[in-house]
């Protein structure tokens, strides 16, 4: 982190942080000769940086800044009439018990009345294969390649089930804790634990403050028989509140010797743009790739096997596209889930894309689709449909489109000596267009029966486009 290089790079005025800096100098505020400080540089940036720092004016010592820090935040986390500390008062709760010079060099940039944007309830696993996850004898061991039954609670600020909140509870299992080492310049070794590897991506359903859902573990673990982690983070259906919460009270290990046998791959669609793409359609300059993916066991979205991401190359090259962390699981279906990626600077022309997914068995599959690019941003017909042709009583037309704007579209029958039979109320919609026929002219009459032709024109946004065919009626 520089300081003048680092600071101008934020681009976060819709995100601003909450930062504590334990070390030297970084809020050195009253700097003799008015240099600015990195802490009131990310304050006053006006393209992103801070909400507030807990930081010191001068030089500071390791062992006291952690100690203070570590008071700072137990203040913060602290409930008081179920809700989290204002950011003064968890400055002024770990002042009254740290006063020392080292502490006195800390201070707080930025509103002291404000809470920070923590979620103020609560997310508690209760059950898991449906056993009560406390107080047990034996934690419940998650093996490789079992399906894991969840259920769990939304607790208010009081530790009350909030039976108001009803949306959708995000479940991230994780792999046991990995204890790293550094080797510091000077021989000594440091040892701290980190977070395994991402297992499982749930979502779950939240009913009255309740949810439950299943997910299957992969085959890549551990294999530590050591405690997993789980997370749970949730909102409801407003976004006005939300909630968050973890759980260790198992562990991570084993293979189920009774797991279903699966060798299929996942199912794969390619769409550009939307979900009316097929094949060999006209996208726009820069495409939406949309892939949806299912597979009865599971998607393995966690890359966490070597090679084992959600991949695309475009065209030949080798170089492919890590689609892992643009995958959603769907919040209905674990089994089912999404990838979107925007595609920049693809040139004019044709191309084709390769999609590669694996499932929680370390099967995988491939498809590819193809697509052309159309950079002179007219209206591009990718496929006209005209049926039952022949017709007796009501003639469908279906009109696809590359547009990714609303279009209108008007049909016009005409008669092969060129007279206007009939003309139609404009119709609006997005990338598919229907429209009929019922096969009488515009004053209500029926005509004869014979070969017409139809034109169908699509306008919208200053361009306009016309499709043109030929359909016979006739008397069943």
């Amino acid at each position: 982190f520089v300081k003048d290089e680092t600071v101008p790079l934020f681009r976060n005025n819709d995100k601003l942080f909450f930062l504590t800096a334990a070390t030297c100098d970084f809020g050195r505020f009253d700097d003799i000769e008015n240099r600015s400080s990195g802490a009131e540089d990310l304050i006053h940036s006006e393209s992103g940086g801070a909400i507030g720092i807990f930081s010191a004016a001068r030089t500071v010592y390791a062992l006291e800044n952690a100690l203070i820090n570590e008071g700072f935040y137990t203040a913060l986390f602290t409930r008081s009439n179920g809700q989290y500390a204002r950011l003064g008062d968890a400055l002024r709760a770990v002042k009254v018990q740290r006063n020392e010079r080292n502490d006195q060099k800390y201070f707080l940039l930025g509103d002291p009345v404000m809470r920070l944007q923590i979620p103020q309830s609560t997310s508690q696993v209760t059950h898991l294969n449906g056993e009560p996850v406390e107080n047990q004898p034996e934690k419940p061991l998650l093996k490789s390649l079992s399906t894991v039954s969840l259920s769990g609670v939304i607790r208010n600020g009081f530790g009350d089930i909030d039976t108001n909140f009803n949306g959708t509870a995000l479940v991230n299992l994780y792999d046991s804790d990995v204890d790293k080492r550094v080797e510091d310049i000077d021989g000594t070794i440091h040892s701290y634990w980190v977070n395994g590897g991402l297992l499982s991506i749930a979502a779950a359903k939240v009913e009255n403050g309740h949810f439950s859902t299943e997910f299957i573990v992969p085959k890549d673990i551990s294999f530590s028989n050591s405690e997993g982690r789980l997370y749970i983070y949730a909102f409801d259906d407003d976004s006005i509140e939300f909630a968050m919460g973890s759980s260790k009270e198992f562990l991570v290990g084993g293979i189920d010797d009774n797991s279903v046998v699966d060798t299929e791959g996942p199912e794969i669609d390619i769409y550009l743009d939307n979900r009316n793409f097929e094949s060999g359609d006209v996208a726009s300059e820069n495409p939406l790739l949309i892939v949806d993916l299912f597979d009865d066991s599971g998607i393995n979205a966690t890359g966490n096997g070597i090679g084992h991401d959600i991949q695309a190359w475009i065209n030949t090259d080798p170089e492919s596209i890590s689609l892992t962390s643009d995958f959603a699981v769907s919040f209905e279906d674990f089994r089912r889930g999404t990838a979107t990626r925007q595609l920049f600077d693809l040139p004019c022309g044709d191309h084709f894309i390769k999609v590669r997914a694996w499932d929680v068995y370390n099967n995988y599959s491939e498809k590819t689709s193809f697509f052309s690019i159309d950079c002179d941003g007219y209206i591009v017909v990718n496929e006209t449909n005209a049926y039952p042709n022949p017709f007796s009583d009501i003639l469908n037309l279906e009109v696809r489109h590359n547009s990714l704007d609303a279009l209108s579209a008007q049909l016009y029958i005409y008669s092969v000596d060129g007279r206007n039979m009939y003309t139609s109320e404009p119709v609006t919609g997005q990338s598919l267009l229907n429209l009929t026929w019922n096969g009488l002219d515009s004053h209500g009459d029926s005509t004869p029966d014979g070969v017409y032709v139809y034109n169908i024109v699509l306008q919208g946004n200053n361009k306009l486009k016309t499709v043109t065919g030929t359909v016979v009626k006739m008397v069943q």
